[in-house]
């Protein structure tokens, strides 16, 4: 993508808006229909937990991991003791669990762990924990997953998480689909799938997008006529909804303000993940 040198300065620091008291969402589907609304899923839930009972570093904890394993197989007496390797990380695993189970079942057979866990002698810097394992990816290009494309910024304009209490579980897909309306209304859309959430992207810039300077203690950021102008297209949604903030204005009024798109970097999006 070709920048044209000129850049449009938006001041960052002097808001009038002071301290944001709540927030609110509006239903329905935004932007023309592209994010799709949040309904129940169709079929049994595919969501799955586990117990993490350890975790290690890769780097020499093999043989460490594999001998919490075996102990702790022993103490609980359960076979469903398994290795799971993530990212940097090593996890010890304890059970399948899903939301057929029934959540008052898994959190007793948290607290059954929880109450055997102190003879497992892990110290003091280990603790368990349930945690949800990721649902299989649905279908999509490549090139629509941001990471696979070489962008130093792009645009978060939406997240989609599971919601367990409306029998929605959905999030990938759902964040797929808007991916690909936006790409059929012709933008640059991608997506990224957290192990909880799955996020929506528009536009893949480079670094020259962004300047940043200060006058004094006010920044001040300047953006090329591209991004500024999606950022100005695009504001903010979380599972099909339009999220608004609850702000005070310099009389102390209370209003409502529609919560902006969100520059990343993608280098640092790619740190921060699991989201």
């Amino acid at each position: 993508m070709i920048f044209r040198r000129n850049l449009i300065w938006l001041p960052v620091g002097t808001a009038l808006m002071l301290a944001a008291a709540g927030c609110g969402a509006t239903a329905g589907v935004g932007a023309g229909g592209i994010f799709p609304a949040v309904s129940p899923s169709a079929g049994p839930s595919p969501v799955n937990y586990t117990i993490v009972l350890a975790q290690f570093p890769q780097l020499d904890s093999y043989g460490l991991a594999q001998q919490l394993k075996e102990r702790a197989k022993a103490l609980y007496g359960v076979g469903d003791v398994w290795l799971e390797n993530f990212q940097e990380w090593i996890l010890v695993n304890y059970g399948h669990y899903s939301e057929q189970t029934g959540s008052n079942a898994i959190q007793q057979e948290l607290m059954r762990v929880r109450q055997l866990y102190p003879q497992l002698a892990l110290g003091p810097y280990q603790f368990c924990y349930l945690r949800e394992l990721p649902q299989p990816d649905p279908p999509a290009p490549t090139q629509w997953y941001l990471l696979n494309n070489r962008c130093y910024y792009s645009l978060e304009i939406a997240t989609y998480y599971n919601t367990p209490e409306q029998d929605y579980y959905n999030r990938k897909e759902d964040a797929v689909t808007a991916v690909k309306n936006l790409r059929e209304k012709g933008e640059m859309a991608y997506f990224v799938h957290g192990r909880l959430q799955s996020r929506v992207y528009v536009g893949c810039f480079t670094q020259t997008a962004v300047q940043e300077t200060w006058q004094g203690n006010i920044q001040i950021r300047g953006l090329s006529p591209e991004l500024n102008e999606l950022k100005q297209k695009y504001t903010y949604h979380e599972n099909g909804m339009k999220i608004y903030d609850i702000r005070r204005n310099q009389s102390g009024r209370e209003i409502r303000i529609a919560r902006p798109s969100q520059i990343v970097k993608v280098e640092s999006l790619v740190r921060s993940i699991p989201f």
